[in-house]
């Protein structure tokens, strides 16, 4: 086999190889249990507030699903539970510059949302201030983004006042 062929075929093995074992590697409980570690650092350092997930389970091209997650509140309420929150995607979206979420599905939750006594603004209110953009330049255009399905089974909502 002339070398014009054999170099790019050895090339390609390789990164071909590379990739397998990125995907492999990204499978096992010890990453996902670094990428969960991870979450629950950033969101308890950003938004100062207690979140806990038994399990994280991924599909890098598909679905991302948490199970048994918590988020307390400021008041060291309940903010959020739920069995499962699964969302669903297509990773060929985000190469298209746009983020649509096929299905969003919380199973199994309690959501409390109210104004604590004492206090004049929702307990959601610093997660709507996080999630606000700051100074975001008008130049700059934003990716679209979609929720096709947003699906709630056995949720509670609690509203106090």
């Amino acid at each position: 086999m002339p070398k014009i062929i054999k170099i790019p075929l050895i090339i390609l093995a390789v990164f071909s190889g590379l990739i397998l074992i990125f995907l492999g590697i990204t499978q096992t409980s010890w990453f996902k249990n670094k990428i969960k570690t991870h979450l629950i650092t950033y969101c308890e350092e950003e938004l100062e507030i207690k979140v806990s997930i038994n399990t994280l389970d991924i599909n890098y091209f598909d679905f991302i699903r948490l199970n048994n997650l918590y988020i307390e509140g400021k008041n060291s309420d309940t903010l959020i539970y739920a069995d499962q929150l699964s969302v669903d995607y297509d990773l060929k979206n985000l190469v298209q510059n746009k983020i649509e979420l096929d299905r969003v599905l919380l199973e199994g939750g309690v959501i409390n949302i109210g104004i604590p006594k004492n206090e004049n603004s929702l307990n959601i209110q610093f997660l709507i201030d996080a999630l606000k953009p700051e100074n975001q330049k008008p130049s700059k255009q934003s990716l679209p983004f979609t929720i096709n399905n947003i699906k709630l089974e056995n949720t509670d909502f609690y509203y106090f006042d």
